[in-house]
């Protein structure tokens, strides 16, 4: 019943295709076997989408919590057959449908309202999200995420650049972007103004 927009596509071996991008649509946006069915944002939630190779939709999710989220980035993994999406976020680790610090999450701490970028992981088969986490700085967002034949992930995005979040039991300068390994762990190293951050 609102806008909808799409923002990325990225396609299988066998013919899939997946889709993220934002909503306003909170009472009929066509979920199916959702991971988050209800929407959770005030104002937009990221959504994703499966269809098979006939078209037909297999399911559809919310993705969001308090606040906006806008979903910028899609790609599939071919190796461990699943599927990223990476953008921004309002919401605080503690709102309603929004999981970070459970898993792999490199980063469950509250972004305070501001805007954070974000990497979630789901299941192609069944769209179960298997980990999320964040980046949360005084602006920040992720904008494409691709994976090599390793399982590796690689996200590219923008950030405010004038904030060092520091969170137990890490701290880590939020303008340089994650290269993680399959299981979502957080590989960069380096140091921001005498602060290390791994």
């Amino acid at each position: 019943s609102k806008d909808e927009i799409a923002y990325d596509i990225a396609n299988d071996p066998v013919g899939n295709v997946y889709v993220t991008g934002e909503t306003g649509s909170n009472l009929d946006f066509p979920t199916l076997d959702a991971f988050q069915g209800t929407f959770g944002g005030d104002n937009l939630d990221a959504f994703v989408v499966k269809f098979n190779d006939n078209y037909h939709r297999e399911w559809a999710t919310f993705y969001g919590g308090t606040g906006f989220q806008h979903g910028y980035g899609i790609a599939h993994d071919e190796t461990n057959n699943n599927v990223y999406i990476c953008g921004n976020t309002q919401a605080n680790s503690t709102a309603l449908y929004w999981p970070f610090g459970t898993g792999y999450a490199h980063n469950s701490c509250s972004n305070g309202g501001l805007v954070a970028g974000f990497i979630a992981r789901f299941d192609d088969v069944f769209g179960i999200r298997d980990w999320g986490t964040k980046f949360a700085v005084p602006y920040a967002t992720c904008n494409k995420i691709k994976c090599d034949n390793s399982g590796n992930v690689y996200v590219v995005g923008t950030t405010g650049g004038y904030g060092v979040l520091t969170c137990s039991p890490t701290a880590f300068l939020c303008s340089d972007f994650p290269v993680c390994d399959p299981g979502g762990a957080y590989i960069q190293t380096g140091s921001f103004g005498g602060i290390s951050f791994s």
